[in-house]
């Protein structure tokens, strides 16, 4: 891959270890340049006390904005973040982390995909994502923050206007604060009740208006 090219079209962008990937990915796999692609992904295999429990995997295929929109919010074969990704400069373009500390990674990609017009996937790299007990995320899960709220409705809001997207996006981004709200069912602070409630209030609006979701 010619390096000098690579660069102007595919920035060094975003999280930890992506630097490394990111170097991979030029090296070995020139489907990123060959396609025109505006993001390319690989493989995420997720491993959890030295196994691997699940893995994100497209193969190797070029996605229209549709069919990678599918496979995102469904959380089938795109993960939610932005680690095994590769943007285009032109796509990041006005896209900008929002200002939460939970769930601010899906929608900065889902952001960036709604920008692209293809994206190319390679199953030749995986990106290792190990679970940690002890992450942001896990305490997220005991004590849920109003984030998730926040970031279920504009999920919700974007999947509103785009009724040609997949019902399963739909069930997938409500089924995961349902799956919030019921690790802190019981939970008698006021944190755990207000969050039940605000969880309450999204599913009641968009179950109520939008018929085709029930």
């Amino acid at each position: 891959v010619n390096r000098e090219k690579s660069n102007k079209r595919f920035p060094v962008h975003l999280w930890h270890r992506k630097f490394l990937l990111i170097y991979i990915l030029n090296r070995k796999n020139n489907i990123l340049l060959e396609n025109n692609c505006d993001i390319a992904i690989c493989d995420v295999s997720v491993i959890s006390k030295e196994k691997e429990i699940t893995r994100f995997t497209c193969d190797n295929n070029k996605l229209n904005k549709v069919e990678a929109l599918n496979l995102l919010l469904s959380r089938k074969g795109i993960n939610s973040g932005p680690c095994a990704k590769l943007f285009s400069r032109e796509v990041l373009k006005g896209v900008e982390f929002p200002a939460l500390k939970a769930y601010e990674d899906i929608i900065f990609v889902l952001n960036a995909f709604e920008m692209a017009n293809y994206v190319v996937s390679t199953a030749r790299t995986e990106y290792k994502y190990y679970q940690n007990d002890n992450s942001a995320m896990s305490t997220f899960k005991k004590l849920p923050s109003d984030d998730i709220i926040t970031a279920t409705t504009f999920i919700m809001e974007y999947l509103c206007k785009r009724e040609e997207l997949d019902e399963t996006c739909v069930y997938v981004t409500l089924s995961h604060l349902m799956q919030y709200a019921l690790s802190v069912i019981g939970g008698h602070d006021k944190m755990a009740q207000a969050f039940i409630k605000n969880t309450r209030t999204v599913l009641r609006k968009y179950i109520k208006e939008n018929g085709r979701y029930l």
